[in-house]
């Protein structure tokens, strides 16, 4: 099977052979998730092999100390939230919060820096082996 990231409107999609399967509103998880994809299709039938989290990520994690420990640059990180989910947040140094922007930005959608467990720059998804 092949896989690939495609532009669609003004999101991405994940194409199966030409046929569209997903369309996510960051490309870099569309990439990740690209990448899952053609790691299980190339695995022998009947054989389960789990991706380490390691693997995909490595162990670049900040862990915020309740908020005191923040990114020293604005744009997008790899979040987990105090409720175990992961985001692609951006943050905004000038302002300190997250899913907020240095310009053109409201502050009805930042979100405090206590809901943010650990963070991560966005890793660049390696080769898988």
């Amino acid at each position: 099977m092949k896989y690939e990231v495609r532009d669609v409107v003004c999101d991405y999609g994940i194409f199966e052979d030409d046929k569209l399967i997903l369309i996510l509103k960051s490309k870099t998880n569309a990439e990740l998730i690209k990448t899952i994809l053609e790691f299980e299709s190339n695995l022998p039938s009947g054989v389960s092999i789990p991706i380490k989290r390691e693997i995909l990520f490595g162990n670049d994690w900040v862990y915020t100390d309740n908020g005191k420990i923040k990114p020293k640059e604005s744009g997008e990180y790899l979040v987990l939230m105090d409720w175990g989910g992961f985001m692609v947040l951006n943050y905004s140094s000038l302002h300190k919060l997250w899913n907020a922007f240095d310009k053109g930005w409201s502050t009805k959608n930042a979100i405090r820096l206590n809901k943010i467990k650990a963070w991560m720059p966005i890793p660049k998804v390696r080769e898988i082996e």
